[in-house]
């Protein structure tokens, strides 16, 4: 069209994640007020069909004074939708109703807070804190972790030569491919 018109508008809070549109769904992650909030939305509404909150500190220092908010987006898969806080905090959640399966709230993040986006994949949820840590989908268990040093960019899902691995900077500059299976290089 040459005018696009304007369904509806609501506020989701700060923050750098981008919003999921997913079948007739939105889903936002954002801080509002002491609480990083996760919601799902009627794409064509803007009706709230669920929220889930949790009280979270926010990100602070010079550079962080106009971003306080997560700086990763959302992921959703299998059912579920995982969220990677600011501090570190792990959320999975139902997609459809917004039941929380676990929660982690390590706190162990990079230096200038996280900014890395959750991958789902093959029942686990896949997150780079301190370390890349792959976590049960449905349990929160803790399946492997590989140590290297959180990047500020999102890790990404492959299969070379037939194996299925997490490739992804580290904090040291290097590019690895991490077996999806086991966590080994």
């Amino acid at each position: 069209p040459k005018e696009l018109t304007k369904k509806w508008k609501v506020s989701v809070g700060e923050g750098e994640a981008s919003p999921l549109l997913v079948g007739d769904k939105v889903y936002t992650f954002g801080r509002i007020g002491g609480d990083e909030v996760t919601q799902c939305r009627d794409a064509n509404t803007g009706k709230e069909v669920w929220k889930d909150k949790y009280a979270a500190k926010p990100a602070i220092g010079p550079s962080a004074k106009k971003h306080p908010g997560p700086r990763s987006t959302p992921v959703i898969g299998e059912g579920k939708i995982c969220t990677l806080g600011v501090r570190g905090y792990v959320n999975c959640l139902d997609a459809a109703t917004g039941k929380p399966a676990w929660r982690k709230s390590k706190e162990d993040y990079p230096k200038f807070f996280t900014s890395s986006s959750p991958i789902i994949a093959d029942g686990m949820c896949i997150v780079f804190l301190d370390s890349l840590t792959a976590f049960d989908l449905n349990t929160g268990d803790k399946k492997w972790s590989f140590a290297g040093g959180a990047p500020y960019g999102s890790p990404v899902l492959m299969t070379v030569d037939g194996v299925k691995q997490i490739v992804t900077a580290t904090g040291g500059n290097n590019l690895v491919g991490v077996s999806l299976a086991d966590g080994k290089l």
